[in-house]
């Protein structure tokens, strides 16, 4: 791509960037079910035409916010587990994930709204199964031992454990964390 003259840098990323970024104010004041591309055309002073461009759809909309949201979330855990093996790796990784899901304001969203069925989509997620992997330091992983992590954080997040992170703390320790910890480096 050429540099623009007037903005000296791509053209299509900085209107992709900026597309993002107002959708990503949409789905915080009105939630990832109030997101409208009529109305994110509308906010970002272009035509719907061009948010298709740039942006895609709906769909690729969401999937775009949510992505670089889950990046912040990735590099927050990644440091939180950072030179961590084992049991409490794997303990570490969920509760840590679990914090940053719900302080993070897109991702938080997410959660709370009605897309409880697009979890599915979540749990058969290659990308979503990788980082899971990753994070709680699985070499290899038998897929049920990732699939069971990655549904254990969406239950968490969807319907919490008791009062407070103890005793969220304890369930992980006491049914996640004995069995991947087997599995991991």
């Amino acid at each position: 791509m050429t540099e623009d003259w007037l903005l000296g840098a791509a053209r299509d990323r900085h209107a992709r960037d900026r597309l993002l970024a107002v959708a990503s104010s949409l789905i915080v004041e009105k939630g990832i079910d109030g997101l409208d591309v009529s109305e994110l055309a509308c906010r970002a002073h272009c035509s719907r035409a061009t948010v298709y461009r740039h942006v895609g759809g709906r769909a690729a909309i969401i999937e775009a916010v949510l992505t670089r949201s889950s990046a912040r979330i990735v590099e927050e855990v990644a440091a939180h587990v950072e030179g961590l093996t084992g049991r409490r790796r794997v303990i570490a990784a969920l509760t840590s994930a679990l914090a940053a899901a719900r302080r993070d304001r897109i991702a938080s969203q997410f959660f709370s709204s009605g897309v409880a069925a697009q979890s599915q989509a979540l749990i058969e997620s290659q990308t979503v199964s990788g980082i899971a992997a990753e994070l709680i330091g699985l070499k290899q992983p038998p897929d049920e031992h990732v699939q069971l992590a990655v549904r254990v954080l969406l239950s968490f997040l969807w319907w919490p454990a008791g009062e407070g992170e103890q005793t969220q703390l304890d369930l992980l320790a006491d049914f996640v964390a004995d069995r991947g910890a087997q599995h991991s480096r």
